[in-house]
């Protein structure tokens, strides 16, 4: 998206990932950034209140749904920073798949901490602050050039290598354990 300003966003469009803040952060940006754009990755059971806030709104020109996709990397690489102001989140995988990418990452503070490679890419938010605020915050952050952060992931425990070994460790210990008892 040459010469636009692409804020993007993956999940389930369920209450949890908070889609209508969502929305009104970005409007906010909107009215102070003419050539932003917001980039809506994923289905679910409020697509259609979404897109009927996204009417309301008037911003109908500047929000791309993409649905259902399978080529999420590609789709961060398209995005300028990555937005996710989820309610409450179990972990949040992509918010790690995101800042592999070198993408900046502003999240609200109820995603849990272990999604913090230590790149220098996440800002976390308060939910109780405005969404005034959170545009402000997008629009402040610097959009660096991006490179793999493959190995600040693999620092940080997520390698498909170490957890397939610290796995096959432990259901080990336990069949030792269990032939011992």
């Amino acid at each position: 998206m040459k010469d636009k300003f692409v804020i993007g966003h993956i999940g389930r469009l369920a209450l949890a990932k908070n889609h209508t803040f969502l929305l009104d952060v970005f409007k906010e940006v909107a009215y102070k950034k003419n050539n932003a754009v917001l980039v809506l990755v994923g289905i679910g059971p409020l697509e259609d209140k979404i897109k009927q806030k996204v009417k309301d709104l008037k911003i109908e020109d500047k929000v791309i749904f993409l649905g259902l996709r399978k080529d999420i990397p590609e789709l961060l690489q398209a995005m300028d920073i990555f937005v996710f102001p989820s309610l409450y989140e179990g972990l949040g995988v992509v918010v790690v798949e995101a800042q592999a990418t070198g993408i900046n990452c502003i999240i609200s503070d109820t995603v849990p901490d272990e999604v913090d490679i230590h790149a220098d890419l996440l800002q976390s938010l308060p939910l109780t602050k405005p969404a005034s605020y959170w545009a402000k915050k997008i629009l402040e952050t610097r959009i660096n050039n991006r490179y793999s952060r493959q190995s600040e992931v693999i620092e940080s425990g997520y390698d498909i290598k170490a957890t397939v070994n610290w796995l096959q460790d432990f259901y080990l210990e336990q069949e030792i354990d269990r032939i011992r008892n």
